[in-house]
């Protein structure tokens, strides 16, 4: 097993490439295929009820406990350290320790601040034959925040899958919602949404 001690910043960057590009084409190729002939099952009264976009982000909230509960997987991970040996943060001898599970927390706390209002956006766009894809994409987010955290903990460098299906869903969502924003809206708000969606693409390709 390779470990990120033993590479360099080029080596690992390269490595970590490598296991995105296939994470990304994997994770959207399985999430089409859920999507085309995996349809969730809505109970029979749900297709009228979710005519509406009211409808349509409660029901896309009442999805949204699967993130909750997948931060609060994240969270326990720091209170079991916290619990076991780091109980006081400020003491330097074991606050190491702490250090990977806080990094899992903050970073997917930084993910669900853009995923969640993403669906919620997403789901007053969409019809109701369209809101299968609401609960994938929670799965798919669920699932990788999951990888993340055991391959962090494992090693930074195994960190990247699970970073790499969470960014995928983010994207996605990101991207359809600027789509729609363009379409739907006026320049004054569909412009600048473009500008600084292709700002961020611009950073993360730099």
């Amino acid at each position: 097993m390779v470990h990120s001690s033993q590479l360099s910043q080029d080596e690992a960057m390269a490595m970590i490439k490598k296991m995105v590009a296939v994470t990304f084409s994997v994770t959207l190729s399985a999430m089409s295929v859920a999507y085309c002939y995996c349809p969730i099952q809505f109970h029979s009264s749900y297709p009228p009820l979710l005519q509406t976009a009211g409808a349509r982000l409660q029901f896309t909230l009442q999805c949204h406990i699967l993130t909750v509960v997948t931060l609060y997987y994240t969270f326990s991970l720091v209170w079991s350290v916290r619990a076991k040996a780091a109980w006081d943060p400020t003491k330097k001898e074991t606050a190491h320790l702490a250090e990977v599970p806080n990094k899992i927390l903050t970073n997917t706390v930084e993910q669900v601040l853009m995923f969640v209002p993403s669906t919620l956006i997403l789901s007053t766009y969409l019809d109701s034959t369209q809101m299968a894809a609401i609960p994938i994409t929670i799965v798919t987010f669920a699932i990788g925040r999951i990888l993340f955290a055991l391959g962090y903990m494992k090693d930074p460098l195994y960190r990247a899958p699970g970073f790499a299906i969470t960014m995928s869903v983010v994207f996605l969502t990101l991207a359809a919602n600027v789509y729609f924003t363009l379409y739907n809206h006026s320049l004054l708000i569909s412009l600048p949404t473009l500008a600084v969606s292709l700002l961020g693409l611009w950073n993360l390709s730099s």
